[in-house]
């Protein structure tokens, strides 16, 4: 409560206490007096967006008797409070008794959030000398969010158009948003304009959307880049931008051939040919074709017809089967239309062409008797057979029966016999050859032509002969090349040729076996008689044997000559391979390395048998303590090892004490060249031994939130794998591994180091324990503990201290900028980071660019950082700003500094410098004897504000006797600020009397173009007199002095 209210209670109820005792109390006479009354008390603007206004209008009434004489002020934090411009109040208003006075307010607040202002009125009322009204408001500012920071269109069709894209803008802040502008480029992205938001649809309440639709439509092929420019009222962002990116595709047809000549093909037959459809480009290809009927000789391959409407992918290939089919002989056209959406080649027409053709056989006879022909004997007869058509000639030929000794040797024809070209005659060779006794007598047999020769089909040639029989032997043998096999060296395999006489007459042979190293030859058991006789169908058993002296392929020939005339000597091949067994080792021994007492290490003997024979094998293990041995899982068992299957044996390490261990396996076998191999075996039996590198750690203080980290080394000194486990215990949770390197490892190896991260975040302030427990398998350590400890200290933070809250720039002219420090000093014990944004109505306010702030600012502990805000009006109002300051001082996370300045029209510009010319504008040479000269000399200065160009200068009258000084005239006529130039004239009187001249002098100077300096002078001759001829000084006394005066004239 107020004073004035606690006077006015005081007072009341002094009178009542008065009255109760029966005080009376005479009330005094009244004087007038004011009394003021206002419409509301407080008042709330409700929400405003920033940068905009809302008006209130307070009426303030007199409900006293006097004038009520009234004064008002309003304070704000950041002056979004304030009376309204075009309204404003007046100075030292006098309300007259029943009168009202109604002040206009205004509420514009300068950045988003609750403001609050007070309006006061101070008054004459004497009950109510001041009045406060409170003024609430809340400034709202739209947030522009768009639905994607990007699109791609992809791929789309040259000349189509691609899907419709949505961008949503939707409005996050608390404000209307209003859309300024909408812009698409280049013209190939494009708004659906029937979509495309009115003026009034681009007004969007918060936590409203407005929907844009877009879509692409390339004019040409290649990637296109645009971009959708959004500017609305958002003064964070008043301008985005959203990059768009399309590519535009087109087909484009790649024909294999533009046309194709079939050539000649036979009436009735057909030839194919593929035509490739490649779409080169880089958009689908949609294709049709159709040949024409006109001429049926050309269509599809009916087997491999095309797809009705195919579409290709960029880089794939179509294959087209034409086929030309002849029905008659001639020269056929044709053409295949293909019909496509490549836009440069939307009908494409390949000339087809193709000859049909027909052969004509003629043959040289049409019989032939071959006469008397002796059995084994052969006659021969040539056949010309010739096409005298125009197509090839193909010829089936066939001899009928086969047994009557008729036919033809075809391998001495040409590959491709039975083709004869137009105009060509083949030879056809035929012979009679009864080749055995059945024939004897008058055979016949027909030849028949087959061909494609459509008017005669089929021709039919008769042959005949007769055979006439001769006696002579015929020999035959079922083989004439034999395989021993593989046989062992040493051993003897045996094999039966047989000769048989197939012919009328008694068969003489003789034998003989030859061999390299005689390893082949008759069995001794069984030798073959000498010139043995063999009557016609009887049979010749020969028995031979292979006995290999040596490993190795053999080869031998038994040769067998006799009297029949068709044979006269037989080889017969023999062959064979004398074969060993060989051993070979996989290893010629091991080291089984390091093994723990207590375990055993395992490995494997892989015997080979290299040799073409199975191999005999034994084996032994010997140890001086029993270390080595088999694996008694899998002893071995086999003795023997057949060619390419291996055997292998499996044998084990288990030490029985520490230290270096030998032993030997033995292995005996078939092998002639190895009969005995020895495998050395070592090893050594270790153990392990831990190494810690600390036997405990103290992490020191470490802050709340924060972590420390330290790394525990654990070696294996020993000769064993160490085995570990290990596990971290702590009581609150302070301790634990670090999250990113958990340990997994369960084994050291001997001369390894294991490293464990371990991580100290405390979870409480104040010191913390933990222990790391590690087991292994090192017979004298078998459990170490190592112990941890911390403490948790505070966690230091900035404390942001500022040289002002706001500032005025004052008034600055329009044009000119001025500049505020505003210093940051950081009084806390962390760094201080510093985000910034600078905001402005007119977009008047910025930084200095000299003295740019960093972009990610921080002040370290005890430093200050300056930011250079510079205030450049771009017109004659009062224009305002904000500084925003985002902190990472928990008590100051975001500060804002008010900015305000006035823009004044700046003074107008000084006249142009201009020169000013200053001589002196008159010279007396005075008496000058004739016939001598005087010199005078001309300063000519410039006294203004720019240089002065001397333009011309002469002497009138030309006559007169004053001259310049040639010899001393200045080189540059160009006199700059405040110097002088200098000219030297003579006057030379020629005559006695006055003489009068001019210089004239031309400039630069705009308000003395021109200056004259007027010269004068006496021409003089000389006429002395005196005053007195002669003079009488008188008397005078001796060391005294007379004077006397002469007077000389001239």
């Amino acid at each position: 409560m107020d004073a004035r209210r606690i006077l006015v209670c005081t007072i009341c109820m002094v009178a009542l206490f008065c009255g109760a005792d029966g005080w009376v109390l005479k009330p005094a006479a009244q004087e007038p007096q004011p009394a003021i009354e206002i419409s509301e008390s407080q008042h709330d603007f409700g929400d405003v967006s920033v940068g905009q206004g809302a008006y209130w209008t307070l009426r303030i009434s007199n409900e006293g008797t006097s004038n009520l004489s009234l004064g008002y002020t309003i304070t704000s934090g950041d002056g979004s409070f304030g009376f309204d411009p075009e309204q404003m109040p007046p100075t030292s208003p006098t309300v007259s008794p029943g009168d009202s006075l109604e002040l206009f307010l205004l509420f514009k607040p300068t950045s988003s959030g609750p403001h609050d202002g007070m309006l006061t009125i101070q008054s004459n009322d004497p009950n109510t000398p001041e009045l406060e009204v409170p003024l609430t408001g809340r400034g709202v500012e739209p947030k522009i969010v768009l639905s994607d920071a990007t699109h791609d269109f992809g791929d789309v069709l040259v000349g189509q158009a691609s899907d419709y894209w949505m961008l949503r803008i939707t409005n996050e802040g608390e404000g209307d948003l209003f859309i300024l502008n909408l812009q698409v480029v280049p013209k190939e992205f494009q708004f659906d304009a029937n979509r495309f938001p009115s003026e009034e649809e681009r007004t969007i309440v918060p936590g409203g959307a407005l929907d844009l639709f877009l879509f692409f439509a390339p004019t040409s092929s290649g990637l296109r880049e645009g971009k959708v420019i959004v500017q609305s009222d958002d003064p964070n962002t008043p301008e985005l931008e959203i990059p768009l990116a399309g590519r535009g595709i087109a087909p484009r047809m790649v024909l294999s051939e533009s046309a194709h000549n079939f050539g000649s093909v036979l009436v009735g037959q057909h030839v194919d040919r593929t035509l490739r459809v490649t779409n080169e480009g880089d958009g689908d290809l949609i294709l049709g074709y159709f040949i024409p009927s006109e001429n049926g000789a050309f269509g599809f391959d009916p087997d491999r017809m095309p797809p009705t409407e195919p579409t290709l992918a960029p880089g794939d290939t179509l294959e087209l089967v034409l086929r030309f089919a002849p029905a008659s002989s001639g020269d056929h056209e044709g053409a295949l239309i293909i019909q496509s959406n490549d836009p440069d080649t939307p009908e494409s027409e390949i000339q087809l062409t193709g000859r049909g053709v027909e052969p004509q056989i003629a043959l040289s006879e049409s019989a032939h008797d071959f006469g008397n022909v002796l059995v084994g004997q052969v006659a021969y007869w040539t056949l010309h057979i010739t096409n005298a058509g125009d197509g090839d000639l193909y010829l089936d030929p066939s001899v009928t029966p086969l047994t009557a000794g008729f036919g033809w040797d075809e391998t001495q024809l040409p590959l491709d016999w039975r083709i004869v070209p137009p105009g060509k005659t083949l030879e056809l060779v035929l012979g009679f050859a009864p080749g055995d006794t059945t024939l004897i007598g008058f055979q016949t047999a027909t030849l028949t032509l087959k061909s494609n020769d459509p008017d005669a089909p089929e021709i039919v040639v008769t042959m005949k002969g007769t055979c006439v029989q001769v006696p002579r032997p015929v020999i035959r043998i079922l083989e004439s090349h034999h395989d021993f096999g593989n046989v062992l060296v040493r051993e003897a395999a045996y094999w039966t040729l047989r000769i048989t006489n197939e012919g009328n007459a008694d068969l003489s042979i003789g034998y003989s076996v030859t061999s390299g190293d005689g390893s082949f030859g008759w069995d001794p058991e069984r030798v073959p008689p000498e010139h043995p006789v063999v009557s016609p169908g009887d049979t010749l058993e020969l028995f031979l044997m292979f006995a290999p002296i040596s490993s190795g392929h053999q080869e031998g020939v038994v040769i067998l000559p006799s009297n029949d005339p068709n044979a006269p000597e037989l080889e017969v091949i023999l062959e064979g391979r004398g074969v060993l067994p060989g051993i070979v080792l996989s290893e010629s021994g091991h080291d089984f390395g390091n093994v723990e007492l207590g375990e055993a290490e395992y490995w494997t003997l892989r015997i080979d048998n290299t040799g073409e024979a199975d191999l005999s094998i034994g084996y032994t293990i010997t140890s001086e303590d029993g270390s080595f041995g088999w694996d008694p899982e899998r002893a071995p068992t086999s003795q023997t090892v057949s060619p390419g299957e291996p055997l292998e044996l499996f044998l084990m390490f288990a030490p029985k004490s520490s230290g270096p261990k030998e032993g030997t396996l033995v292995i005996e076998s078939s092998d002639p060249n190895n009969p005995k191999l020895e495998v050395n075996l070592q090893g050594y039996g270790s153990q392990p031994r831990m190494v810690l590198s600390e036997s405990g750690h103290d992490f020191g203080d470490v802050q709340m939130g924060q972590g420390a980290y330290w790394t525990l080394r654990l070696s294996n000194e020993g000769e064993g794998v160490l085995s570990i486990g290990y596990s971290v215990t702590s009581g609150d949770g302070s301790f634990g591994w670090d999250p990113k390197r958990i340990p997994t490892e369960q084994t050291v190896s001997p001369g390894d180091t294991l490293e464990f991260f371990l991580l100290f975040v405390p979870t409480a302030l104040g010191p913390h324990s933990g222990t790391v427990t590690i087991q292994s398998n090192d017979p004298d350590q078998p459990e170490r503990v190592v112990n941890m400890t911390g403490t948790g200290v505070e966690v230091p933070r900035p404390d942001i201290r500022i040289s002002e809250t706001e500032h005025d720039f004052g008034e600055v002219e329009v044009g000119q900028a001025a500049y505020w420090t505003l210093r940051i000093f950081n009084g806390g014990a962390a760094d201080l980071f510093l985000g910034y944004v600078l905001t402005s109505e007119y977009g008047s306010y910025g930084w200095d660019p000299q003295r740019q702030p960093p972009t990610e600012p921080t002040v370290s502990p005890g430093d200050t950082l300056e930011f250079i805000v510079g205030f450049a009006p771009n017109d004659t109002t009062l224009q305002t700003g904000t500084l925003i300051l985002k902190t990472n001082d928990p008590d100051a996370p975001k500060l804002e500094f008010p900015l305000r300045g006035t823009g004044v029209a700046p003074p107008p510009p000084p006249p142009p410098a201009q020169p000013q010319i200053v001589v002196q504008e008159n010279a007396n040479f005075g008496n000058v004897e004739v016939g001598q000269t005087a010199e005078w000399t001309l300063r000519i200065t410039n006294e203004g504000e720019a240089d002065l160009s001397i333009i011309a200068l002469r002497l009138t009258p030309e006559e007169a006797e004053f001259v310049f000084d040639d010899t001393r005239l200045p080189t540059k006529w160009t006199i700059a600020l405040g110097d002088t130039m200098e000219l030297f004239l003579f006057f030379a009187p020629s005559s006695s009397g006055l003489q009068e001249g001019t210089v004239i002098i031309q400039s630069t100077d705009p308000d003395r173009p021109e200056v004259r300096v007027a010269l004068s002078g006496i021409g003089a001759v000389q006429d002395i007199a005196l005053g007195a001829s002669q003079h009488d000084f008188g008397e005078v006394d001796i060391e005294d002095s007379g004077q006397w005066e002469l007077v000389i004239l001239n």
